[in-house]
């Protein structure tokens, strides 16, 4: 595994922040007379004094930022453990208090982003345009990163302009545009670039991420939504591929059933095109079906989400995720989580089926004089694999020398003091795992998991 002491480069807040300045006038018709169509809002989400909240960003905070990536966002939280590689292009990774591959999920308006080249997603390469909110909650086993995309707010279209440059001839354009109400729908589009020639003479490397997504109301409760998303990552890094280009295409149909309760289907297909040197022998794609719904009763909140995974070459995933809790003002919360996941068949020669699951439970105090409790425990195995004996040929049997999850305990506890503007946290945390998964991405491109 390694870990450069290089950091990507940064461009100055001020030179790229230009919202105030280049948002377009609202039209000079009524604010009445123009229909805003967005996606109907999703409930389920953590309250704010759940202590597996760990951060969130709104637009404003997102655009005051240095961050150009998501790796670049989460870096400078405490616990957070990157990995670099060198600059913009580079293959980077993070993790935190001991965890691996399989431990860090990222979801996009509620669906996963399921990696195609490794156990986990390569934050570097998640650009932060196109985006309003991003929440970053743990669990003692698991880290989940949840994006919410830019819609409209107000009558009028949006249109903003980022611009800077920065070290070692760092460049960044992004141009974002949405109408709230475009040939009988909502519209989004997004082109950014971002490039270096970086601190090294041969280190490269550039970021162009383009967004397009059109909405279109079916009645008064419906809303069905088309998006198609293309990363292109190029860098002159022996570890990395000259050039990656992941399209992602997706469709959903999103419903409020009554106050608090909503539902929604998704079909998504991911593909990444990589070059021929690359250390994978195909260019690896997957598609994926599901459904979620999520409430927001009173004290209680939850969601559950089923999807069917089908990778090209690899063993189909059945996945299932059901969380939910409580909380009161005058004692505290409760939540709890269950996951699972069964893994089998596909195509070539697929090992057995394998079936795994994890469940956890937090709970927390209210504030007294400042200072709250909070405790969590977290068992099980997860780890959606993506198996060495498959890119190597070799038989199914050999399974057992490349296992896919690993299984673990977690235990954490600690408290929370807030008294005026001071904020201080600690905890204890007891980790217990029989392997330890690489992370899978090209920072770390080992295919054995460790035992012990």
């Amino acid at each position: 595994m390694v870990q450069d002491t290089l950091v990507a480069d940064t461009v100055d807040a001020e030179s790229i922040t230009l919202a105030d300045s280049l948002l377009v006038p609202t039209d000079s018709l009524p604010a009445d007379s123009v229909v805003i169509q967005r996606l109907p809002p999703m409930p389920g989400s953590r309250p704010g004094d759940d202590p597996g909240l760990v951060a969130r960003w709104d637009r404003d905070e997102l655009l005051r930022s240095r961050a150009i990536t998501l790796q670049e966002l989460l870096a400078p939280l405490p616990g957070m453990v990157p990995l670099r590689a060198g600059d913009f292009g580079a293959p980077e990774g993070i993790t935190l208090d001991g965890m691996a591959g399989g431990r860090l999920r990222v979801f996009t308006d509620g669906v996963e982003d399921m990696p195609l080249d490794g156990s986990v997603p390569d934050l570097a390469q998640i650009s932060l345009g196109g985006i309003g909110s991003v929440e970053v909650t743990r669990t003692g086993g698991e880290i989940r990163i949840h994006l919410t995309t830019l819609q409209a707010e107000n009558p009028g279209p949006l249109s903003l302009i980022e611009v800077g440059t920065g070290d070692f001839d760092t460049n960044i354009f992004r141009g974002t545009f949405i109408h709230p109400s475009a040939f009988g729908g909502g519209l989004a589009l997004l082109f950014e670039r971002t490039d270096t020639d970086g601190p090294a003479p041969d280190e490269t490397g550039s970021l162009q991420n383009v967004w397009l997504r059109y909405m279109r109301p079916l009645g008064s409760r419906l809303m069905l939504s088309g998006e198609i998303r293309s990363r292109k990552v190029e860098s002159e890094l022996a570890q990395a591929p000259p050039t990656m280009t992941r399209l992602t295409r997706s469709v959903r149909l999103r419903g409020r059933i009554s106050d608090g309760i909503a539902a929604e289907v998704f079909a998504v297909e991911n593909k990444l095109d990589l070059t021929e040197d690359s250390t994978v022998a195909e260019s690896p794609r997957n598609a994926h079906y599901g459904g979620r719904v999520g409430w927001d009763l009173g004290p209680s909140w939850g969601e559950v989400q089923i999807r069917h995974v089908n990778p090209a070459g690899r063993p189909n995933l059945l996945r299932a995720d059901v969380d939910g809790g409580f909380a009161s003002e005058a004692v505290g919360g409760v939540s709890g989580r269950f996951g699972w996941d069964q893994e089998g068949g596909g195509e070539g020669n697929p090992p057995p089926t394998v079936t795994r699951s994890v469940w956890g439970v937090s709970a927390w105090t209210r504030p007294l004089l400042g200072l709250s409790l909070f405790a969590s425990l977290d068992e099980g195995e997860r780890g959606w694999s993506v198996p060495a004996y498959f890119e190597l040929g070799l038989p199914a049997d050999s399974a057992a020398l490349f296992p896919s999850g690993s299984d673990a305990t977690y235990l954490r506890a600690g408290a929370r003091l807030s008294l005026w503007r001071v904020h201080l946290e600690g905890a204890w945390l007891s980790t217990e795992v029989d392997s330890i998964l690489p992370l899978g991405n090209r920072v770390d491109r080992g295919i054995r998991a460790f035992p012990g």
